[in-house]
């Protein structure tokens, strides 16, 4: 039995349950879905381009969470080129994060993000449609050059995906290129990196307890401060 009232459901949470229980035919593609490992059903998706992306990680990198990407690499992408951004857990002020289990103090939707190397013009049958985009002619290596993750040897691969949280407030104004149409079509891939991305983190910071331990460890020593100052080459 579901219950609504749970103060740790996310508002769009409770959104999705009640469509579970109303939409006989939701319901259905789920479970079927289910049986076939995947798990995360994206309601719609964000057609943007790479220019916009480079917009909402400035932001991602201003809120405290761990799904961003890094400023350089983004770069490297053709700016022109579209991404399709995938809905998925989305938390609001004052709302139970289960990510960081923790109450947030910021807005943001996580979003997976499928890299395109082309243009997106269309959903049909299920079946995202794609223009992909060559260099012209004799312009090979200055693009290869200007943009590498969009062309070359040592291109990203077509529709790689990565994640990022994006600050609500900044996502609102593209309402405009959001397609409502539900999906699966990255659910097992999205998985999987949320977890990696997770592990990164949490690997990280007990890093991190671990070293200041290991410090403090040092700093409450019976060493006298003579012996401390010349285990330091050049002491302090």
């Amino acid at each position: 039995m579901i219950d609504l009232t749970d103060t740790k459901l996310t508002k769009q949470e409770k959104e999705f349950m009640l469509s579970l229980q109303t939409n006989k035919e939701l319901r259905e593609e789920v479970e079927a879905e289910k049986k076939n490992g995947s798990h995360i059903c994206f309601p719609s998706f964000w057609a943007v381009e790479v220019a916009d992306l480079i917009k909402f990680n400035k932001g991602a990198h201003q809120i405290d969470t761990c799904f961003d990407f890094d400023k350089q690499g983004l770069e490297e992408f053709h700016p022109n080129f579209d991404c399709l951004l995938f809905e998925g857990e989305r938390v609001e002020i004052g709302e139970w994060d289960k990510t960081y289990k923790r109450w947030s103090s910021h807005s943001y939707q996580r979003v997976g993000v499928l890299f395109l190397h082309g243009k997106y013009y269309g959903y049909e049958s299920g079946q995202i449609k794609i223009a992909f985009y060559e260099p012209e002619e004799g312009q090979e290596k200055n693009m290869e050059f200007l943009y590498p993750a969009s062309y070359g040897k040592n291109k990203v691969p077509k529709q790689s995906l990565g994640m990022i949280d994006i600050p609500l407030h900044l996502l609102n104004d593209y309402e405009d290129r959001r397609v409502n149409e539900r999906t699966f079509h990255i659910s097992k891939s999205y998985e999987k990196l949320k977890k990696q991305f997770i592990k990164d983190r949490e690997d990280y910071y007990f890093g991190v307890k671990k070293n200041k331990l290991k410090i403090q460890k040092c700093r409450n020593s019976n060493r006298k401060k003579k012996s401390f100052k010349k285990s330091f080459g050049g002491g302090f």
